[in-house]
């Protein structure tokens, strides 16, 4: 199930290396058609360094706009977890609702729970 994102943890060598591969950060939103426009380079590493690429999310969002269904976005990212994309986190929630699109950002844990209920109740 979507809740289960919230739980990913890591196989081989997992005690020898102490390895978290619990998600950091999601952006999650039902398009029709079963297609994904958020794969890509929304979020890539770029000299050793992870980028976040605000104007892409938005674009890709706003391109598929007509099969956002419903208008809405969560995106979790914990508080710890690149302090540096707050801003640019904001400003893809207030480019998204000026275009009618509900954007919630809040906590990895707490996106992907509201991110559940809003599929039950679309498929309930």
């Amino acid at each position: 199930t979507i809740k289960a994102l919230r739980y990913i943890f890591g196989g081989a060598k997992q005690t020898q290396y102490l390895t978290d591969v619990t998600p950091k950060f999601v952006v999650l939103a039902m398009f029709d058609g079963g297609i994904n426009p958020l794969i890509g380079n929304i979020v890539y590493e770029d000299k050793g360094g992870i980028k976040f690429d605000a104007e892409a999310l938005v674009s890709r969002i706003l391109e598929f706009k007509e099969l956002l269904n419903p208008k809405k976005v969560f995106i979790g990212k914990d508080k710890g977890f690149m302090k540096e994309w707050e801003e640019e986190l904001k400003k893809v929630k207030e480019a998204l609702e000026k275009e009618e699109i509900e954007v919630e950002i809040t906590t990895v844990g707490d996106a992907i729970e509201k991110f559940a209920k809003e599929v039950e109740s679309y498929y309930g």
